[in-house]
């Protein structure tokens, strides 16, 4: 029978981070798997703290023990912040510390947490990749409603009634496009968090394909919808509506020529599929598996980069799947499907 009480031991090598804990003395009493394997030892229980945390400033000027001397100091706090070191190997490494001490006593305990630097420095080129694409995306709506206002406000006894009317439809389009990007990012972070919000219920993908096409066909670019009999499903119709017109718009983008639009069913499988084709230059195949990714370089000069990460998470969440191919005339074909189910769960 397993023992109640696990061997601490054990619970350190479960967590993703390097841990090592030192005594008042200096010694280290734990170190798990994760640290270890970053600072290349073997026998790191029972050593000094000193020798087993063998880390060194990025400039090359001290040591951690040096800089953080966490014994000959007096630390007024209970922690240091996340601070980047070099591992004995030349990796970056995040360290956190934290101190444990009793009154009287000073410090009976030092605790070193390791994250590795590579996964935190692409959280944070995320980060800045999405704050600079907002600011750019903000500011031109922005910027041409200011105008627009500005010239309503100083001209207004100058205008006619069209020239007004058309401002006034001019601040509508770049408000719309504000609230397009509010809603992209705010689904963003659903996806990116795992908590995408389904409200399901029985779609007519046909129907869908109907409503949407014919709005977005123009004599330059126009769209050719073939469907077959499909059976209804269980989606969010909201935003599998988003999914489609991600789609058909990116053709109509990045593509050239007609865009040919099929819906049929995969009877053998159970999935209904839907083909959105171009005539344009076709995706490499070298660069298809990142298309689906935020701020895809591909989709840079134009839109905010986000349509295509988000087709893929919402129809992940939807319980479908998507890949990117080459159509017949050589462009690219996105392939979309999504399971049928008989009863709605």
């Amino acid at each position: 029978m397993a023992s109640a009480h696990p061997d601490p031991a054990a619970w350190l090598d479960a967590v993703a981070d390097g841990v090592v804990i030192a005594d008042g003395a200096g010694r280290v009493v734990a170190i798990n798997e994760v640290a270890a394997s970053l600072l290349q030892v073997t026998d790191g229980l029972g050593r000094p703290l000193r020798e087993v945390l063998d880390l060194h400033d990025p400039s090359g000027c001290c040591t951690w023990w040096t800089q953080v001397d966490p014994y000959g100091r007096w630390h007024a706090g209970s922690a240091l912040a996340e601070s980047l070191w070099l591992l004995p190997d030349g990796r970056e490494v995040l360290a956190t510390t934290r101190f444990r001490r009793t009154p009287g006593e000073g410090i009976t305990s030092v605790g070193v947490v390791l994250r590795r630097a590579r996964g935190r420095a692409r959280i944070e080129r995320d980060r800045s990749d999405l704050i600079a694409t907002v600011a750019h995306e903000l500011r031109n709506p922005l910027t041409g409603i200011q105008n627009f206002i500005s010239v309503l406000s100083e001209r207004s006894n100058e205008l006619s009634a069209e020239e007004q009317a058309l401002l006034l439809r001019s601040i509508d389009h770049d408000t719309a496009r504000l609230g397009r990007l509010i809603s992209e990012l705010l689904t963003v972070s659903g996806i990116d968090a795992g908590q995408v919000r389904l409200h399901r219920d029985w779609v007519d993908l046909a129907a869908i394909l109907a409503a949407l096409v014919p709005a977005l066909s123009t004599p330059q670019r126009p769209i050719a919808v073939q469907t077959e009999p499909v059976p209804d499903l269980f989606l969010d119709p909201d935003k599998t509506r988003q999914v489609v017109g991600n789609l058909v718009e990116n053709a109509i983008i990045h593509g050239s020529g007609p865009i040919e639009v099929s819906l049929s069913s995969v009877d053998d499988e159970g999935w209904v599929r839907l083909l959105i084709d171009d005539a344009g230059e076709g995706i490499p195949d070298d660069v298809r598996d990142r298309v689906f990714a935020k701020f895809y370089a591909g989709a840079a000069s134009a839109g905010s980069g986000l349509g295509l990460y988000i087709v893929k998470g919402l129809v992940e969440a939807e319980g479908g799947h998507i890949i990117v191919s080459r159509s017949p005339s050589g462009g690219a074909r996105f392939d979309v499907r999504w399971p049928v189910v008989e009863i709605a769960p």
